[in-house]
């Protein structure tokens, strides 16, 4: 069916356009805006299509001119929709496909596993992946996920190419879903893992015993098959590289490590820290030029070979044809080596491409072969287009390309100019064209990128990369010379090593900039014109689209609430017109290895556009709602700040005040109100920070005298809350966020029955071990007919008030397919 499809795109002359919307079609996966149209329904719509254009076609020549226009312009748009929707549906498919296997609910598992892949090692786990058979899945295997701690175990358990009976608790992938954040489900989906095991029992199964069963023999069997045993020998292989950089005394070790396959298991948290600050954390990522400098070390091998005992073969064979093949199968098999990453991938499918309308002896454009490679990549693996790693490989191909063609139009001038000059200047032209891409993905910019980059390719990619991998190549056959490559390698990186040092001191290296989902498209039109030929577009409109960038933007809400998902711990950010204010920052067990603020709260107020924060009032400094206020302060201007208590680093803020009761901000039509704690609670702080936390009331009136009234209840119980029914006995309540996440000890029965909200919340994670929300809480709810809304359950929930004051309100995990909770 698709080879039909696109031999006739092919004849109809429009496979640009058909290649660009079928990528572009794929970019809305798992989103329910565009309802997936089924193969049948789409191939009725192609079918009449080509009923209606071919004739019209077969007519063209006795077309007026304006008539030839409009039939152009109208089979290009019907090419580019039926592109789109194929590809929305194709990608819709795969998506449903994988996500059928999910883990769905915690439970206690049996199951036989076999070690296909290596492990990863990280600072405090063994991280490894591991392929799950049960006999009531028809033959089929899922992965799954599961980590060993460094404390009890000093190796990983579980050797490559056993099997295991493995018990625990299987669980579901559970991230944080907040708008913009880490989206660690989508991640984990997208390299096809369904779901998270914790073992507590290993026993090694035997693979002739496992042969006879008729159960387990067709796993078996694929496991034994020669690509699988092949992909084993890889994995060992790579495996073997690891523990000698470990031995050896190499600085570096890590470093060398990853740049010869791709392996960042020895690379320390702070190099790793210091290549994203820099801007140089893909160059740890094996991409083509590791591949290109490979295979052609081989070919130049196999061409010294042919020179020598076959010297008359190229009088009967081209060179060209002949070398081809060596080049391929050692592009494929490097490829195979670092694990078929994404640049590896796409390397392979390019030099597919090339090798066949080579032998074909076609010519082929660059841009096609990039733009029809990533095609490929689509139609292998549609959630391909989830990675970060897809679109900036693409992207920075489709510069170099750009960059390329301008050279190659100045083909008089001197090596200087078409070599030294276009490499300097191309790392601005993909700082700037990779822009709108990295601030989708990371947030973030590093200024010093371009500078780095100067000095990161020529010694990384070409010094280290060559000689590591003529290292590794001669290591096995001469290992004194291959250790003595590595030893010059390594000195090289030292080097390296101390220019970073120096750049990483200099200030302003790394921003968050503060740029909405427009203006983000917006920016990254006006960077496609600039890089537009002459002559085709004038570049004053390229200026028009960076206005809004930089022009103060209206917000499409007057007013907004939301209740972010930051897991065990709470966050509230509130808008209305230009005020913006946080309650409470939410707070990781442990920010220093996964930081809430970098990972959750900074990328959703950057893609809000919000550059800083009027107030952010801390209702106490219990680390679940105060423990990402120290890297949120860093990285974003906080004008004024309150708590019960004083944090301990106020050096950025401009001002502090305790919250205490009697306390009001206005602005235009929002009212925020503290309740508590007293001004004599204040001293009890130390003693009772829970109960002594700040309780917020928020009122918002719309411009039809529409009332939204909030009550954020902190972490405090039943003894303010007596006291609140007391002091504020007429107090309107429509939304209530639960004291203490939805403790037992916290919202009484007689404190709902008095407020009597329309809605509660309860800001909990998922499966936390305080068993937050209570059932007795839940029950009580109920009991009322209160609707209980559980962030663990509806991701980051966005409350605003419509004029007719119908409270408004939207759940993040509806707005993608992998994020729908599932009881």
């Amino acid at each position: 069916m698709w080879a039909l499809i696109l031999c006739i795109l092919i004849m109809s002359g429009m496979l640009y356009t058909t290649l660009i919307t079928w990528v572009l079609g794929h970019a809305y996966i798992g989103s329910p805006i565009i309802e997936p149209i089924s193969y049948t329904r789409l191939l009725v719509i192609a079918f009449i299509a080509l009923c209606i254009f071919i004739p019209i076609r077969c007519g063209l020549n006795s077309l007026k001119s304006y008539q030839k226009l409009i039939f152009q312009v109208s089979i290009s748009l019907t090419i580019a929709v039926i592109s789109f929707l194929f590809a929305q549906t194709h990608a819709h498919n795969a998506l449903q496909e994988r996500l059928k296997n999910r883990i769905l609910a915690k439970d206690t598992v049996k199951v036989l596993v076999y070690i296909q892949k290596m492990d990863q090692l990280k600072e405090q786990s063994i991280q490894q992946d591991i392929q799950v058979f049960t006999p009531d899945s028809n033959g089929a295997w899922r992965d799954w996920r599961t980590s060993f701690s460094l404390k009890k175990y000093k190796e990983n358990p579980l050797k490559l190419g056993h099997y295991y009976w493995l018990e625990g608790q299987v669980d579901k992938i559970h991230g944080y879903a907040t708008p913009y954040a880490f989206d660690k489900e989508k991640w984990l989906i997208a390299q096809n893992i369904m779901g998270t095991l914790r073992i507590t029992s290993i026993q090694e199964a035997d693979e002739h015993i496992l042969k006879q069963d008729y159960r387990y023999k067709l796993f078996v069997q694929e496991q034994n098959h020669w690509f699988s045993l092949w992909q084993l020998a890889i994995e060992k292989k790579r495996l073997q590289y690891r523990h000698f950089f470990e031995q050896q005394s190499f600085k570096h070790s890590g470093l060398l490590l990853a740049l010869l396959t791709g392996d960042e298991s020895l690379i320390t948290s702070h190099t790793q820290e210091q290549f994203q600050h820099l801007g140089i954390s893909h160059l740890l990522a094996i991409s083509g030029p590791h591949i290109l400098i490979f295979a052609g070390f081989i070919t130049f091998l196999i061409q010294g070979v042919i020179y020598f005992l076959f010297p008359n073969l190229y009088l009967k064979y081209p060179r060209k044809y002949v070398l081809a093949i060596p080049f391929l199968l050692g592009v494929l098999f490097y490829c195979a080596f670092v694990g078929f990453e994404i640049p590896a991938i796409r390397t392979l499918i390019t030099v597919v491409i090339f090798t066949l309308f080579l032998f074909l002896k076609q010519k082929v454009s660059a841009f096609f072969t990039i733009l029809f490679s990533a095609s490929v990549m689509l139609w292998l693996d549609a959630l391909n287009i989830l990675s970060a790693a897809f679109w900036l490989s693409y992207g920075a191909c489709f510069v170099l390309i750009r960059i390329y063609q301008i050279t190659e139009q100045r083909s008089q001038i001197s090596w200087f100019k078409r070599i030294f000059k276009p490499f300097v200047s191309s790392q601005w032209q993909i700082f700037i064209a990779l822009f709108p891409i990295t601030l989708i993905f990371f947030h973030q910019i590093s200024w010093f990128a371009p500078f780095t980059n100067l000095v990161a390719i020529p010694l990384l990619g070409g010094v280290v990369v060559p000689l590591i991998i003529f290292a590794a190549c001669l290591f096995n056959v001469v290992p004194v010379i291959g250790f003595y490559c590595f030893k010059i390698a390594d000195w090289v990186l030292d080097v390296f090593s101390k220019i970073l040092m120096y750049l990483e001191k200099l200030p302003l290296a790394t921003a968050y900039i503060p740029l909405n989902t427009w203006q983000i498209a917006l920016c990254a039109m006006g960077i496609l014109i600039l890089f537009l030929p002459k002559r085709t577009s004038p570049k004053f409109w390229a200026l028009v689209c960076f206005l809004p960038c930089i022009l103060p933007v209206k917000q499409d809400r007057d007013f907004e609430f939301n209740v972010l998902d930051v897991g065990q711990g709470q966050s509230i950010f509130i808008r209305h017109h230009d005020y913006n204010m946080l309650v409470d920052t939410g707070g990781h067990f442990n920010e220093s290895n996964f930081s809430l603020a970098k990972s959750i709260l900074l990328p959703f107020l950057m893609k809000k556009g919000i550059a800083d924060l009027d107030h952010v009032l801390l209702s106490h400094l219990d680390q679940d709602h105060s423990g990402a206020f120290s890297v949120l302060k860093q990285n974003m201007p906080i004008k004024h700040v309150m708590s019960n208590h004083e944090p301990n680093d106020l050096k950025q803020i401009k001002k502090f005040a305790y919250c205490h009761e009697g306390q009001f901000i206005h602005y235009d039509r929002l009212k925020v109100q503290i309740l508590s704690p007293n001004l004599d609670g204040l001293q009890h702080v130390e003693k009772s920070a829970n109960e002594y936390s700040c309780v917020v009331y928020l009122s918002y009136e719309n411009e039809n005298k529409k009332r939204l009234n909030f009550l954020i209840m902190a972490d405090v119980g039943n003894e303010t809350e007596q006291r609140l029914m007391k002091e504020y006995p007429n107090l309107p309540v429509d939304i209530l966020v639960l004291g203490h996440h939805g403790s037992k000890n916290s919202s009484s029965e007689t404190f709902l029955r008095h407020y009597q909200p329309q809605i509660a919340i309860a800001s909990a994670g998922y499966n936390n071990r305080y068993g937050h929300p209570h059932t007795d809480v839940i029950n009580r709810l109920e009991k009322l007919g209160i609707p209980l809304w559980v962030t663990s359950e509806t991701g980051a929930i966005q409350m605003t008030l419509q004029q007719n004051g119908r409270i408004e309100s939207q759940f993040y995990r509806d707005s993608k397919s992998w994020l729908k909770y599932v009881k």
